[in-house]
């Protein structure tokens, strides 16, 4: 079905919107400051007072049409304060299921060039073992096969090679 005119006013609601329709929409615009929500406010507002029988008394639904919209924003507020991270992160716009965050290249790149740093600083025994182990994904056993030399001295200088990155990031 297509949709009605914008100036098409019949139905329901449709003499409310005559008649206060501009202040209401300016209203909703002051206390959402978006455009857009305060179209959404002001199309919920109208959508409950036509689903409420006992508002439905005409010669004072636009202050009615106002305390809704009033109501509705003050709830979307309150939400918006009680999710303030998620809404600051971008991941929820208020109403929406909350997204799970996309990984963000540039943080690849720059953990990719901090231990590259924390790399170069180790004797070249110890990074050697470290990118085997973590770089490469080898065993303890794997990287001792590879090097000719005992687990347990691929156990030492990875201990040895750990330390000395924590103690290195917590300098900094």
């Amino acid at each position: 079905m297509p949709p009605k005119p914008a100036d098409d006013l019949s139905g329901p609601g449709g003499e409310v919107l005559a008649e206060a329709g501009a202040a209401v929409l300016a209203y909703a615009l002051g206390l959402s400051g978006d455009w857009h929500s305060a179209q959404d406010l002001v199309q919920e507002a109208l959508l409950r007072l036509c689903q409420n029988p006992a508002a439905n008394r005409w010669e004072r639904s636009g202050r009615l049409l106002r305390s809704v919209v009033h109501n509705l924003a003050v709830d979307q507020s309150r939400r918006r304060a009680a999710r303030p991270d998620e809404l600051l992160m971008g991941l929820v716009r208020d109403g929406d299921v909350p997204l799970a965050p996309g990984p963000d290249p540039s943080d690849g790149v720059t953990d990719s060039l901090a231990v590259q740093q924390l790399l170069a600083c180790l004797h070249p025994h110890q990074a050697g073992v470290v990118r085997r182990l973590y770089v490469d994904g080898l065993t303890m056993s794997e990287v001792a096969a590879e090097l000719r030399i005992p687990v347990g001295t691929v156990k030492s200088r990875n201990h040895q090679a750990l330390a000395l990155m924590r103690r290195s990031v917590v300098r900094g």
